[in-house]
């Protein structure tokens, strides 16, 4: 994003912790960093366009500004007492192709990361030496040995380099091309998925919205892109699907081996699949093991900050500077509260209401069943000793919002779920899906339909009214087998069943595929992937890999 000024347009350039960046989802607040620097941008002039000394130009300034950001930490970087370096650089494509001072696809070496050949840059197959400062360092020395630019320029050009001293040579220890790092949303969702492997004729400003469109591509054409009708299409479906089983660079390979037959079988569309962006995929598990998971480098958090950057640039400040970021914080302990509190009603009200709704057939009879076995269960003394009778007269109290905390798969930290069960929700029903912990060995899924607190003597237990869907599905399909689905079928809705609240782990996102089955949607975030990838082998799922 760049901001005008003047005569000039500048970047801002962040610094994000990633003690914070990991715990915190809010990219505006605690987890969203801080601006240590504006970079100029040199525009483009007509007359010297093109031209290598106005291309050196352009880098020189860019590397100027940052080596005068990174003086302080330089200095501190050569003392005995302190090691300080640069591990990690989050950027797009372009910017990075400017830290390394390389002139990117028109070199015969192009990627800013490894040697690779202009010519090899889609067979993932191969891995190829990394480059590293010290030996591009010592090719820029031979060629300013040269007396003349055009001898200088003659070393350089095979290289792709510019004749540009880099600014992160003054931090020790830091090495620009192994802290470079490969992004999610400018190499994958916003590149080679939207550019290459799935082209709309809509175009969209913020490269997430593709990444949400990916999410769910499977789940929304599954019944379209068959392997009889669309046979391309179904192969497509399938390596994206290969994609998301993060397991390592077996899959990876697995996945490149699929999108080559994809090209072979496209070959005639002359498609040219020789990019940089993609051949990049092959250095993901470089980083995840020089750096952890990829949210430590992840351009989204920044991406974010855009937004709230370009209304205080255009709103609160003179065009000269740029209002502070003031972060915030929060911090649950809980594990479930109620919320959206509706009046009481009786027993008698609520069937009335809902008598076209099968799941609330017997409603008060059943919950009298339900709770004569939850309060032993739970060693509570039944009220008076007695067998809980609650008449048609008697209310409870209706919630609309249930927020659960549950510990990530991911990281075991604590994560936050907002979940409704509301029958208008800005005008619509919304009632979401949720995992529910039946037995200590033992996880089913269901949909919320009716979420409320009872009385009963001294205590009020906070309860629902869930549609199981714990129904066999039978021998998996060959297209759940191939796109690694997670099928699940629900009950009758006659056959709703209460829980208590405290039984639910969290929400789910789910797909319906057929008057009765649904399907998981695994893609919603890395936690559901890995809760999904558990079900599939207590199942005895074979997953495609």
């Amino acid at each position: 994003m760049e901001f005008l000024c003047h005569l000039y347009s500048f970047v801002p350039l962040l610094c994000q912790s990633l003690a914070f960046l990991l715990y915190f989802s809010d990219p505006q607040g605690m987890g969203g960093g801080y601006i240590v620097g504006w970079l100029p941008v040199v525009k483009e002039d007509k007359a010297h366009a093109g031209k290598p000394a106005w291309a050196n130009f352009q880098a020189t300034v860019w590397h100027k500004s940052f080596e005068r950001i990174l003086s302080s930490l330089a200095a501190k970087s050569k003392t005995a007492l302190v090691f300080l370096l640069i591990l990690i650089l989050s950027s797009d494509f372009e910017e990075q192709l400017t830290m390394v001072l390389t002139h990117g696809v028109r070199a015969l070496w192009p990627c800013p990361v490894c040697l690779v050949p202009h010519d090899k840059l889609s067979d993932m197959s191969h891995c190829y030496p990394h480059c590293t400062s010290r030996d591009l360092e010592a090719i820029l020395e031979t060629a300013r040995e040269r007396e003349t630019a055009e001898e200088r320029e003659e070393v350089l050009k095979d290289y792709g380099l510019h004749d540009v001293t880099n600014s992160f040579s003054t931090v020790s220890s830091t090495d620009v091309h192994h802290a470079l790092s490969w992004d999610k949303l400018h190499f994958h969702s916003g590149s080679l998925w939207s550019d290459h492997l799935w082209v709309m004729n809509i175009s969209f400003t913020d490269n997430s919205m593709h990444e949400d469109i990916l999410k769910m591509i499977v789940y929304a054409t599954h019944n379209i892109l068959t392997e009889a009708d669309c046979p391309l299409g179904y192969l497509l479906l399938r390596f994206y699907t290969m994609e998301t089983i993060s397991s390592g660079q077996h899959t990876y390979l697995a996945f490149a081996a699929l999108l080559q037959q994809y090209i072979n079988k496209t070959v005639e569309s002359d498609k040219n699949w020789n990019f940089l962006k993609l051949h990049m995929g092959s250095h993901i598990f470089d980083d995840v093991e020089a750096k952890g998971a990829t949210c430590n480098y992840n351009t989204k958090p920044n991406e974010k900050m855009h937004g709230s950057l370009k209304d205080s640039y255009l709103l609160c400040t003179n065009f000269r500077d740029v209002a502070e970021q003031r972060p915030v914080s929060t911090s649950n302990s809980f594990h479930m509260k109620l919320g959206s509190k509706q009046p009481p009603l009786t027993f008698n009200a609520i069937q009335t209401a809902h008598q076209a709704d099968q799941a609330f057939i017997n409603f008060h009879v059943k919950l009298n069943d339900f709770l004569n076995v939850l309060l032993p269960l739970l060693s509570i003394p039944l009220p008076e000793g007695k067998h809980i009778h609650l008449r048609g007269t008697d209310e409870i109290t209706e919630h609309c919002f249930i927020c659960i905390n549950y510990e990530s798969m991911v990281n075991w930290h604590q994560h936050t779920d907002y979940l409704h069960s509301n029958p208008c929700f800005f005008g619509s029903p919304h009632f979401n899906c949720i995992f529910i912990q039946l037995t200590e060995n033992k996880v089913i899924l269901g949909q919320l339909v009716f979420c409320f607190e009872c009385l009963v003597g001294n205590n009020t237990f906070p309860l629902a009214l869930v549609h199981p869907f714990d129904v066999p599905t039978g021998l998996c399909t060959r297209k759940d087998k191939d796109l690694n689905l997670y099928r699940v079928r629900a009950r009758p809705r006659a056959q709703a069943q209460f829980f208590p609240v405290r039984s639910f782990i969290c929400g789910a996102l789910l797909i319906a595929d057929g008057p009765s089955d649904y399907l998981i949607v695994d893609t919603a975030d890395t936690d559901m992937f890995l809760r999904i990838k558990m079900m599939h082998l207590e199942a005895g799922h074979i997953m495609c890999i």
